[in-house]
């Protein structure tokens, strides 16, 4: 069994938010990566949650990652 799953959201202002992101949580059979990367040009962020099985390639997560944290440069 694998895949993933992810939600994206673009909100307005910086992430407040009760944990300092980014995190990973260990769920067992899948973790859990959560990010909030801030664009202060757009006084937004990107708000991530993306949920991946254990064996997941280190080189997506690498890649995932950057793409997410510029968000910015993708902004109109």
């Amino acid at each position: 069994m694998g895949g993933i799953l992810c939600d994206i959201e673009l909100q307005k202002g910086k992430y407040n938010g009760a944990i300092q992101l980014p995190w990973t949580f260990d769920k067992r059979y899948f973790k859990e990566l959560a990010m909030a990367p801030y664009s202060a040009k757009d006084n937004a962020f990107l708000y991530v949650h993306l949920s991946y099985p254990s064996n997941m390639s280190e080189e997506f997560l690498k890649q995932f990652t950057e793409l997410v944290n510029g968000f910015a440069k993708y902004l109109a």
